[in-house]
C-alpha cells in the first residue's frame, strides 16, 4: 500500500495513524529491535536510525518507529505483511452456555487480539474482533508494563484498550447491555480497571487485586452501560483468561491445561492439587523478532506439510510464516532430514527458503527453539512438582484450534500424550459470566486453587531447558 504523508511532530509510525489510519506492529515500544514495522521509503527526505536519507532509484527499507519525515511531503510503501487483517479466533468448544434473557456481551481482553460476542435470549447475534490498539506501545506485556510505569502511560494504554471495545461494540450496535463479562490477562484487565500494573513487572511479582469492582460500562469508559463482571486472576502471569479456561475445561487429575498465546500459561491437575506457571514462549512464535513471521493474516503460511507442501491463509504468494506453520516447519525439516538436532540446516546454509518471500535464518531458528524449550521445561517442572506425568493435553487459546499436536510433540514442545482442543475458553468463560454473574463468588473460589510455580527455582529446570534446545 502506498501512502503519502506530510510533514509532523511524530515518529513516521505515529503519523501513519494519525494521518492513514494504519496502525502498524510495534512490539518493541519504539526500541527498533522486533522489526516488525518495516517499510519502504519512496520519495521525500527522512531521518531514519540518526541517519538522513533521500530515495532516488530505489525506495530505501526503515523501520516506522525509528523514521521521522523531515521534508513537507513523502510517500511510502506500507507491505501488506504490516497492514493486513489478523485472523482472529472468537470460537470455542465445550459445555453449552445457559439461557440469559436480555442482551448479555462476552469480551476476551488478550495482549495482541479483542473478541467480543452479544448474546440475546440465549441466543447469540453478533461476534467481532480486532487486534488491540495498545500494540502501538509493545507487543508483549512486559513492555505494556514498562509503558505503564507512568501515570500518563498507563492512561494511554486504557484509552487505547476503551478504543478498541468501543470500535467493537460500534460494529454490533451494543449500546446497552444487562451483563458484560470480561476475560483477560492479569496486565489487561488491570489496565481496563486504570489500575497500576508495574508491580506484575518485577520480583516479588505482586498481585495488586484479587477481584475487580463491578462497575457499569460507561463508568470505565465504553459504550455500552450495564454491569461489569470482570474475571479473577490466579497470579501475576495468570490471569481472568486461565481462571476461565479451567472453568471451561474442568481438568481432571493427569491434564495439562496449554494457552499458548503471547506467553505459554500451563495449570497441570494433580492428586496432589493445581500447580500452574508462565513460560516466555509465545512472542517467538507470534512473529516477534523474527523476520520470516507474520501474524495469522492474509498472506501468512498457516500449515506446513510433508514434502515441504504449505497452505497459505487467503491463497495467494505468501508473505511470511504465522506460529502454527513455523512449529510445522520444524517438524517436517527435521523429520525429513533437512535439520540437525542442533537446529543447523543440512546441507549448511545461512537460511532456508520455502517461497521466496517466506524464508527462515538459523538464528530465527534459534530463537524458536528456546521458545519451544521453555514451554517443555516448564512442563516438566510442574510434573516433577505434582509427581505425576501429563495424560492428556487440554489446548485453549486461538492458537490451539490451528496448533499441530503432533509436530508441537515431534519437536518436543509438548509431551506426546492425547489432546483436546478447545478454541478461545477466555472468550466463553467471559460470556458464561456475563450469563450467569452469581457466579462469579464460585470463579474468585476458583482462581485461588492453583499454586503458582516458579520454575527457576524448580531443581532441573535449567537442565531440562538446556535438554529443550536440541529437536529430537
Amino acid at each position: 500500500m502506498k501512502v503519502l504523508l506530510h510533514r509532523g511532530s511524530d515518529s513516521l509510525d505515529g503519523e501513519l495513524q494519525r494521518q492513514a489510519g494504519i496502525c502498524v506492529p510495534r512490539g518493541c515500544d519504539g526500541r527498533g529491535y522486533c522489526r516488525q514495522c518495516k517499510v519502504l521509503l519512496c520519495s521525500g527526505e527522512w531521518i531514519t536510525e540518526g541517519t538522513r536519507v533521500v530515495p532516488l532509484r530505489e525506495p530505501i527499507p526503515a523501520l516506522a518507529c525509528r523514521t521521522r519525515l523531515l521534508s513537507q511531503t513523502g510517500e511510502i510503501i506500507v507491505p501488506d505483511k504490516v497492514t493486513g487483517a489478523t485472523r482472529i479466533v472468537d470460537d470455542w468448544r465445550g459445555e453449552a452456555l445457559p439461557k440469559a434473557d436480555g442482551i448479555r456481551v462476552g469480551i476476551d481482553i488478550g495482549t495482541t487480539t479483542v473478541c467480543m460476542v452479544v448474546m440475546q435470549d440465549g441466543h447469540i447475534v453478533g461476534r467481532a474482533s480486532a487486534l488491540n490498539a495498545q500494540r502501538r506501545f509493545g507487543d508483549d506485556v512486559v513492555t505494556r508494563i514498562s509503558h505503564a510505569s507512568t501515570l500518563a502511560g498507563r492512561e494511554e494504554l486504557r484509552l487505547a484498550m476503551i478504543e478498541t471495545l468501543n470500535s467493537l461494540l460500534r460494529q454490533l450496535s451494543t449500546t446497552q447491555a444487562d451483563a458484560i463479562g470480561v476475560s483477560g490477562n492479569t496486565t489487561m484487565c488491570l489496565l481496563l480497571h486504570g489500575i497500576d500494573p508495574t508491580p506484575l513487572g518485577g520480583a516479588p511479582f505482586t498481585l495488586p487485586c484479587r477481584s475487580f469492582p463491578v462497575l457499569d460500562g460507561h463508568a470505565l469508559g465504553l459504550a455500552c452501560s450495564g454491569p461489569v463482571y470482570t474475571m479473577p486472576p490466579i497470579s501475576a502471569y495468570l490471569g481472568g483468561d486461565i481462571t476461565a479456561g479451567l472453568s471451561e475445561t474442568s481438568p481432571s487429575p493427569g491434564d495439562l491445561l496449554v494457552d499458548l498465546g503471547t506467553n505459554c500459561e500451563l495449570v497441570f491437575c494433580t492428586a496432589k492439587g493445581l500447580f500452574c506457571g508462565a513460560a516466555a514462549a509465545g512472542p517467538a512464535f507470534e512473529g516477534s523478532g523474527l523476520e520470516c513471521a507474520m501474524a495469522a493474516q492474509v498472506g501468512a503460511i498457516d500449515h506446513v506439510l510433508p514434502g515441504l507442501r504449505y497452505s497459505v491463509i487467503g491463497g495467494g504468494e505468501p508473505q511470511g510464516f504465522c506460529g502454527s506453520s513455523l512449529i510445522d516447519l520444524l517438524a517436517v525439516l527435521r523429520r525429513e532430514g533437512r535439520l540437525s538436532r542442533e537446529g543447523r540446516l543440512i546441507p549448511p546454509a545461512k537460511h532456508f527458503s520455502l517461497a521466496p518471500n517466506a524464508r527462515i535464518s538459523e538464528a530465527e531458528m534459534e530463537e524458536l527453539l528456546k521458545a519451544k524449550s521453555a514451554v517443555s521445561a516448564g512442563i516438566r517442572a510442574l510434573e516433577a512438582v505434582g509427581g505425576e506425568s501429563v495424560r492428556r493435553l487440554l489446548l485453549a487459546g486461538g492458537f490451539s484450534l490451528h496448533l499441530d499436536a503432533k509436530n508441537a510433540a515431534a519437536i518436543g514442545m509438548l509431551p506426546d500424550v492425547p489432546s483436546r482442543q478447545f478454541g478461545n475458553t477466555s472468550l466463553a468463560g467471559a460470556l458464561r459470566l456475563a450469563c450467569d454473574p452469581d457466579s462469579l463468588p464460585t470463579l474468585q473460589e476458583l482462581a485461588l486453587r492453583p499454586q503458582t510455580v516458579s520454575f527457576n527455582d524448580v531443581a532441573g529446570f535449567q537442565e531440562w531447558f538446556l535438554q529443550g534446545l536440541f529437536l529430537e
